[in-house]
């Protein structure tokens, strides 16, 4: 069995919310009046209104760190595994998400016990970051070295404030991604948080090239979109605003 299936193993096609945590200790827009504490108990709250609203899993990402890192540091790790930790659900899947460091997902990811991470993993980038080289290689040996073999890897193949450097199509970075870089989830988003992928191939042309493979659409919350119907996508990731 697939890891996207182990994680889902009854939901055919999962509703992914995500919870927005603040700003971290460091970063500008950081309330440092608030604290950590503070970051805490926004998260549970918007945690907890999810969970009431049904989803099917929680991605909880570090959205306020603008503007975003490719090379977090470690109080950025600890505190979001902190987070995660106080704040996650106990009766459903849950992962993480930091932008834009795959290692440090990856660290927090196994700090608490997450199902799943999302991030990008490979391909080259210009970026509002600057030149941007994700290590596929790295991440997936040290989700071995970890013993973390059940990780599901939700890979992005059209990151937001970036274009790829290069004449693949997202169709074809699709298809690599799965067969090259082993991604277990081909995740395809918008310009940026709360932007749909609208102007972006759909997972459906993805899939295209990644038959039989479960491919993620990054979508914004409207009403229609919380029906599972035959021309959804395999998963939706909800970005909550």
């Amino acid at each position: 069995m697939s890891r996207f299936r182990t994680i889902f193993p009854s939901v055919a096609k999962p509703l992914i919310a995500m919870a927005h945590v603040p700003p971290l200790p460091g970063t500008p827009l950081f309330d440092a009046a608030a604290g950590v504490q503070g970051l805490i108990d926004h998260v549970k709250r918007d945690t907890e209104l999810l969970l009431e609203g049904g989803f099917d899993a929680i991605l909880f990402c570090n959205e306020g760190d603008r503007p975003y890192v490719l090379h977090a540091g470690l109080e950025a790790s600890a505190v979001m595994t902190r987070v995660v930790n106080e704040c996650r659900p106990t009766d459903r899947p849950y992962g993480v998400d930091y932008l834009w460091d795959a290692q440090c997902a990856m660290a927090i990811a196994v700090g608490s016990s997450a199902h799943f991470m999302r991030e990008v993993i490979n391909g080259s980038w210009e970026s509002d970051m600057g030149p941007w080289h994700p290590d596929a290689a790295k991440l997936l040996r040290d989700r071995r070295n970890f013993g973390r073999d059940d990780l599901g890897i939700f890979a992005n193949i059209t990151p937001e404030f970036a274009s790829p450097i290069g004449k693949r199509t997202p169709a074809q970075m699709a298809r690599s991604t799965v067969v090259s870089s082993l991604a277990d989830v081909i995740l395809v988003s918008g310009p940026m948080a709360g932007r749909s992928p609208t102007s972006l191939p759909s997972p459906t042309s993805a899939r295209q090239w990644t038959p039989r493979f479960p491919c993620c659409s990054t979508l914004v919350p409207k009403p229609r979109l919380l029906r599972r119907t035959s021309s959804t996508p395999t998963a939706a990731l909800l970005v909550v605003t």
